[in-house]
């Protein structure tokens, strides 16, 4: 497996869309004095965790597979690098208003649930997954056209 194929924002798709998958499975939000049953990690959220984290596991396994297994991908009407940041900026969108907004339990009377690291570490992954996949957007511009067969 030779690393240098990839470019340095197929590399921050791959390493952010980790960060993220790692960060979905730490808890997201608790229980103020660490009650223990309070804990919620990104995957009890549907919205603001799982939809994040599936999109940023097919962005880092596009951008692996492209420059590690030679795969050719169909052609979009917008580039690869274009949709990896689409999907970056969804996915860091919904995890950054997750963090702003928070989170209750109401089973016995609703109360402020307190942020846990698994959030902030996830809030990273996907800021760096759309930082990512600007940088891929970009280098693909930079990059010399094919020349398409007639």
């Amino acid at each position: 497996m030779d690393l240098d194929k990839l470019s340095r924002g197929d590399r921050l798709v791959a390493g952010s869309a980790l960060l993220l998958f790692v960060g979905s499975f730490l808890p997201w939000f608790g229980a103020a004095g660490g009650f223990a049953g309070f804990d919620r990690a990104g995957w009890d959220f549907f919205l603001w965790g799982a939809i994040p984290t599936l999109l940023a596991m097919a962005a880092g396994l596009l951008v692996t597979a492209q420059a590690l297994g030679d795969v050719r991908f169909p052609e979009l009407p917008v580039s690869w690098g274009q949709a990896c940041f689409a999907a970056g900026g969804v996915a860091a969108s919904l995890v950054v208003l997750k963090l702003l907004i928070g989170d209750r339990d109401c089973s016995a009377g609703c109360r402020q649930l307190d942020r846990r690291y698994g959030l902030a570490v996830a809030a990273i992954g996907a800021v760096g997954l759309a930082y990512g996949g600007y940088r891929k957007w970009r280098e693909e511009d930079q990059l010399p056209q094919r020349e398409t067969p007639a």
